[in-house]
């Protein structure tokens, strides 16, 4: 799977979140996650915890500030606890990034609005590219982008993972 993705640390999500009702966005979700990240030598693996549901993700992206592509696999997880565990042993847990996450959907673009613990607010667009083009979805990203006015926060180029390790707020 893949899609196109930015993430901007923002200040106020209340106004982001105006601006998703401006947009017509559509408010889908509200839940806490916790993302526990594990050693590998390339990518990203993480497992995914929310109340319901448990995801092993595994994705590949630069880190580039901007909009980039991302190339990523997500498989379902009926047993959270013994997956955990033996992912611990090896390749080893990385770090554990706890969120608050707001889920608003305009047309293929997944709009995130995240409260993590111990780093600040984002927003994280994420335009899956599926039935359309690159750019297509180049171009509903941008749209997004600028509907938001996402443009005058900073753009993050890591994962909530390396900011963690280096203890950088937004």
């Amino acid at each position: 799977m893949q899609n196109f993705e930015i993430k901007v640390c923002v200040k106020d999500l209340e106004v982001i979140r105006r601006n998703c009702q401006k947009l017509g966005a559509e408010f889908q979700w509200d839940r806490r996650q916790c993302d526990t990240y594990f050693r590998v030598p390339e990518g990203r693996l993480k497992l995914r915890e929310e109340t319901d549901r448990a995801t092993l993700i595994a994705y590949q992206r630069p880190d580039t500030e901007g909009s980039r592509c991302c190339q990523y696999e997500l498989f379902p997880v009926t047993d959270t606890r013994g997956l955990k565990r033996a992912l611990a042993i090896s390749p080893g847990i990385r770090v554990i990034v706890s969120k608050h996450r707001e889920l608003w959907l305009f047309g293929h673009t997944r709009i995130h609005l995240d409260r993590v613990n111990d780093l600040g607010t984002f927003v994280e667009l994420e335009t899956v590219i599926d039935t359309q083009t690159l750019a297509e979805a180049e171009h509903e990203h941008q749209k997004v982008f600028d509907a938001l006015r996402l443009r005058d926060g900073g753009t993050i180029a890591e994962s909530y993972c390396d900011l963690i390790e280096r203890s950088e707020n937004c």
